[in-house]
């Protein structure tokens, strides 16, 4: 932002008197900060600079003049100013101008919260303009003939102006604080919780009870900021994030399916009214296959969270806060433009559907057409395909030393042959392109209009808590990486701590376990096979239940490229049981082209077989596990050390829960991901394969 440019709307022949300054700063935040306090925005001898981040603070300023009580979380990077506005700047234009006339302050401990206070207290007593201009603010309020000071100490100031603003610790008694008849107009809470060491679940459970039956309660017109990082995951801060992340994931969720649902829709009516000179096509969106090479584009379904997301958001987030204010996102305009985009994909497969019949003289129509097509695809996939050497997959235990086949033969024998059969396939014509992203499903996408949210977070939605997450790295409107404060930290500054878990944690606020006994950024590569896939399968970790206070299941869909390195293309976790999972695997089976699903059957046994995943397109294999999960995970982060591993972009949740692990509440895709790759790697669990051959 331009300063200087804002600062020019209050014109300069009228800066040097108090009264214009105070008319021209008493409904602007942002000229009151420039006027005022521009020292507070400035690094050393720099010039003054703000981000996107401040611009939104001073904007959040505006709002808290009004009657109506709001509640917001700021979520920043370390160092980007969250304390110095809301505790500050934003404090002393709401108390120049009287649209604040009590704040009450509060940190983990006392002291901190005294030292904002002590800041505050500072700044009226040295800032020259500020006293001139607002000398009541500046002055004590005396009381009595001895001109005593009413309230100057360490913990509480009032004003000769009748402003007052209070510091305590979270835990000090609050219920019932008051000053006269006057009870707190605005409160703030900064970095209320415990360094992570010693902030056990217990001392969280007890700091929101604090919090929800204490703090905000003292006024019940109070407006409340709540302002922090990250400490360690499950903290309350770490759920308001997760939360906002999720309020934004859905609404992207909701555009998307409109759009979609709009987009088949008008497919289907292409194809209703289309008449080929052939045939005509029965009008309905079955018959028109759609492939796109997005990334970002799944289905949801109700009830489904932690998909996974886009390349573009991985450890970033627009630079505009994350709230339920009707803020137009960049991400419903990308979802607009996707689908623009798919309609005029659909029209150019429909105009090549058209020409290709008309120029295949052996077709009698775009039917037969269509079905050759599907039988080459089908040839050059059947013959890469691999299957279990039982006709009926029984609960294996992975530590098994299994029977092969003779007829069988392992991975490695193989790889040779299969290479020169991919490549004497494609001079042939009968194998297309590797499929490198997961894309479009073909039905319709349910969204639910409600937010469904784990039992431990429905606090933030019931608080109606505003979030508003600030990463240090942001996506702009070109989709390129930038820093979320270039004066105060390049990009290329950023990039060169990003690989780290304190960066992850202090600058991203995504939590991870930094004692580094598990993954780290450095275990994960990001890359996609030159040769495609022989061999894909899906690894379920199930929930017995979909109840919020259940397990999420774990789905992960796994590839055996032809360089023998094991690929993790998609990654979910879900709360859906019976019939939806299967529809569910069913699609990412076809969308995939999956040849077998392996599932956990520790709880449920059989049931998962004959039940659930009876009508499954793919084989079932049932794994019993009888190792404890940090065995697993080992095992797991073995294969990744080991360079076996590659992610085919990244997967926000499972990365997460291995950065997390193990001090995190769910590691579901852990569990999928590792049965998964160890199915495909292990000497024991090794899936072998029969070759077919084809006349």
């Amino acid at each position: 932002m331009n300063i200087d440019q804002y600062v020019d709307k209050f014109p300069e022949h009228l800066r040097h008197i108090p009264a214009m300054r105070r008319q021209w700063t008493k409904d602007d935040c942002l000229m009151f900060v420039l006027v005022y306090l521009q020292s507070s925005i400035k690094f050393d001898d720099e010039q003054p600079s703000l981000a996107q981040f401040h611009l939104d603070l001073a904007d959040y300023a505006q709002t808290l003049v009004t009657d109506k009580a709001m509640r917001d979380a700021w979520i920043a990077p370390r160092e980007s100013g969250k304390s110095t506005w809301l505790f500050k700047l934003i404090p002393l234009w709401l108390a120049a101008h009287g649209h604040s006339k009590f704040i009450a302050a509060f940190s983990d401990s006392a002291t901190q919260a005294e030292q904002h206070l002590a800041t505050f207290s500072a700044e009226l007593q040295s800032n020259k303009l500020l006293k001139l201009d607002y000398p009541e603010l500046c002055k004590p309020m005396m009381r009595g003939t001895a001109s005593r000071f009413v309230s100057q100490s360490r913990s509480q100031i009032q004003q000769a102006n009748g402003f007052s603003f209070v510091a305590r610790g979270i835990d000090a008694k609050t219920l019932g604080l008051k000053i006269g008849n006057q009870r707190p107009d605005y409160l703030l809470l900064d970095d209320v919780e415990g360094d992570a060491s010693s902030y056990s679940e217990n001392d969280i459970a007890k700091r929101k009870h604090t919090i929800l039956s204490s703090v905000m309660f003292l006024a019940s017109r109070a407006n409340v900021a709540l302002v922090g990082t990250t400490t360690t995951q499950g903290t309350l801060i770490d759920q308001i994030r997760t939360v906002g992340e999720l309020r934004a994931e859905h609404a992207q969720a909701l555009a998307s399916s409109a759009v979609h649902n709009e987009h088949n829709t008008d497919i289907a009516t292409i194809v209703k009214h289309k008449t080929y000179t052939t045939m005509n096509v029965n009008a309905t969106t079955d018959n028109i296959y759609c492939v796109s090479l997005r990334k970002d584009i799944l289905t949801n379904d109700d009830q489904r969270s932690g998909l996974s997301e886009p390349l573009e958001a991985n450890e970033t987030s627009p630079s505009h806060s994350v709230t339920e204010r009707a803020i137009r996102s960049p991400q419903s305009d990308k979802a607009l433009q996707t689908g623009i985009a798919q309609r005029d994909d659909m029209k150019d497969i429909d105009q090549s559907l058209s020409s290709s019949a008309d120029n295949a003289n052996e077709c009698d129509s775009v039917a037969e057409l269509l079905s050759l097509q599907e039988l080459a695809t089908q040839r050059s996939d059947h013959t890469l395909t691999t299957e279990l050497t039982s006709d009926r997959a029984s609960e294996n235990d992975l530590n098994f030393q299994n029977s092969r086949n003779p007829m069988s033969t392992t991975l490695t024998n193989t790889n040779n042959f299969e290479k020169v059969e991919h490549t004497e396939l494609a001079k042939l014509g009968l194998i297309d392109e590797p499929n490198r992203a997961e894309h479009l499903l073909e039905h319709e996408m349910h969204v639910s209009e409600t937010l469904e949210l784990d039992a431990e977070l429905q606090w933030v939605e019931q608080q109606n808590i505003d979030v508003h997450y600030y990463p240090a790295i942001v996506i702009d409107d070109d989709g390129n990486e930038q820093s979320w404060w270039p004066e105060s930290k390049s990009i290329q500054e950023l990039n060169k701590q990003r690989h780290t878990n304190e960066f992850k944690l202090n600058m991203m606020n995504k939590p991870v376990d930094l004692s580094g006994a598990y993954w780290n950024a450095d275990d994960i590569s990001i890359a996609e096979p030159a040769d495609g896939y022989k061999f894909t399968i899906i690894s379920v970790d199930p929930a017995v239940t979909s109840a919020k206070s259940s397990d999420y299941t774990g789905l992960a869909v796994l590839s055996l490229g032809y360089d023998g390195l094991v690929y993790v293309r998609h990654a979910e976790q879900l709360r859906i049981v019976s019939t939806e999972l299967l529809e569910h695997v069913n699609e990412l089976i076809t969308q995939f082209a999956v040849s077998v699903v392996v599932v956990e059957t520790n709880q449920g046994g059989d049931v998962w077989r004959d039940n659930v995943f009876d009508g499954l397109k793919a084989k079932f294999l049932g794994i019993r596990q009888q190792e404890p999960k940090p065995v697993r995970a080992s095992r797991a982060l073995d294969y990744y050390r080991k360079q076996q591993i590659r992610h085919t972009r990244h997967f926000a949740a499972l990365e997460a829960q291995m950065y997390s692990f193990p001090k995190l509440k769910n590691d579901d895709l852990i569990d999928a991901v590792g049965t998964g790759i160890h199915c495909l790697l292990s000497s024991s669990g090794a899936m072998s394969i029969k070759k077919r051959s084809y006349t």
